[in-house]
Formats: structure tokens, sequence, C-alpha cells
């Protein structure tokens, strides 16, 4: 990617109704986006309170953005789905993230465009919709009333680049994702086209996988080519994120945590968001 074809910057952001169907203004486009809340992004914010005992601080990469949690409702119980949206949101969730399988890019097969409707009808939260699916180009328009952002992944089969830009251009924040074996350069000439890169910390496919520590390295370079070109994407990482690995990322430059058993399957939801952002002593307790 040439730093010169830099990203315009996304400001003036609107408050959210409900979940979505609003707009982002950027600095010289009319270009229609969805709303998101004034936190999707931000300038010059504190720093990340969390313990470094696990890091390197002398490699800590500066937050530029808040910190956000998307507990994923692929861990949820489906039989109550309407109160563990609303568990969710009670707990200091910022997004619900929706984790859509085929079966064929992965070797599962989750849910479609009904149940991110059926979230939608209930959630007071942007929708952030992740496509695990072969042809994301032919399927994501369906999901595009109801999602806030959409992220597709580099190693689909589709023409990125023009993907990305219908996504925006239904009115969506287009994200990118990769898997941990993709080397970091694949999706380098996407990053001036999107509001999300989504590294994935675990092969795509199951919940309650091992987090991949090797892919720490390229969240980092994805933090340091946003900032060397000027750009304002956000970092997202999912696959294995806990109290114990979610500092080891946000120190890397992840700004958006997407945590499913981690939250859901937790004795008290809104401690281990709590927690996932960094917490107190108390909460640590």
């Amino acid at each position: 990617m040439d730093c010169v074809r830099t990203q315009e910057r996304l400001t003036d952001i609107l408050s959210l109704p409900r979940t979505k169907k609003v707009s982002i203004k950027t600095r010289s486009s009319s270009a229609p986006g969805r709303d998101m809340p004034p936190h999707f992004f931000i300038d010059a914010t504190p720093g990340y309170p969390h313990d470094r005992a696990m890091s390197d601080p002398a490699r800590e990469i500066p937050q530029s953005h808040p910190v956000l949690v998307a507990p994923s409702l692929l861990a949820s119980d489906w039989a109550r789905l309407e109160s563990e949206v609303r568990r969710a949101e009670a707990a200091g969730a910022d997004w619900h993230h929706l984790d859509v399988m085929d079966g064929h890019f992965v070797d599962n097969i989750s849910f479609g465009p009904a149940f991110a409707e059926t979230v939608a009808r209930t959630a007071t939260l942007p929708l952030d919709v992740h496509l695990m699916i072969s042809r994301p180009d032919h399927y994501f328009p369906r999901f595009a009333p109801f999602a806030s952002v959409i992220t597709v992944h580099v190693e689909a089969d589709h023409d990125v680049a023009k993907t990305l830009e219908a996504i925006s251009a239904a009115g969506c924040i287009a994200g990118l994702a990769f898997n941990p074996d993709t080397p970091f350069e694949r999706v380098l000439p996407y990053l001036d086209q999107i509001g999300l890169l989504l590294a994935m910390t675990v092969h795509p496919g199951f919940g309650g996988q091992p987090f991949r520590e090797d892919v720490l390295p390229k969240i980092r370079a994805a933090a340091e080519e946003r900032s060397r070109c000027g750009l304002d994407f956000r970092i997202e990482v999912d696959g294995g994120i806990d109290p114990r690995t979610a500092p080891l990322t946000v120190a890397a430059g992840a700004d958006v945590l997407v945590a499913g058993t981690s939250v859901f399957k937790a004795p008290d939801a809104a401690r281990a968001v709590r927690l996932l952002k960094g917490g107190t002593a108390e909460d640590a307790r």
C-alpha cells in the first residue's frame, strides 16, 4: 500500500440511535456510512490500564482508540437469545460480534441473516458481522440492513477491493480479516479501504481454542503501519481472548477484543468485561 493513498480520517461521529442506520462523515467525502457510537473513532485516549507483566513495555504500541469489547454471540445460549443480547449489553459490552460460517470457508456452520435480524430487533449496540464464508461478495448484502460493521476475509474467493468498496457503499464499515497463518503482507494493499482490521488469533471455525501468540507480531505490524500511513482503522482480535491474553493484544496495538467463552460462560459477565478492559484490583480477586 502506498501511503499517498491515505484513508480519509473518520470524524464528526454522530450518536447511534438503537443499533444502526446512520452515517459517518469523512473529512472530504460524502460517501454513505453507518454511524457508530462516539467511541468508535476517537483521538488520543488515555493508556490502557492493564497488568503489563505479560508484555514487553518497550514494545507496547500507544493506543489511538479506546479499547472496546465485542462479545461473540456464537458462545451465547441461543435458546435465550434475546436475554443473552440484553445480558451482554448490561455487562458493559460495546458491540455484538456475529460469527457467520458457511461450512466451506471454515469447517463449521453457524447462522445467517435471519439470526442477525433477530439480534438487531433486541440490540441497542452495533452489530459487528464477521463473514467466515467463501463468497462474502455475494452474501454480505443480506446482512447489511442489520450490521454496522461487516468484515470479510482476505483469503476468501472474491475480489477483495471490490467487496470492501461495495460494503462501504452499502452504508457499513468495511472490515478485513486474516487468518493466523496468513502473511500480514496479504492485507497491506487494502488498509486504506477499511475501518477495521481483524487479526484471527485462532484458526477460524470453532470457539474455545487456545490463543496463538505468534499472531502478536502481525498485530504490532498493523498498528505500526496504521501510524506510519496516518490511517484510522481499528484493530480487532478474535480467538482465545480472556483476561490473560487481552493485555498482550492491546500492548501490540489491538483496540477491539472479541470474546465469546470468556464472557458468556463466565459466572459474572460484567466482571469478565471489566477484566478484559483492564479491570481493577478488586475485579482481579
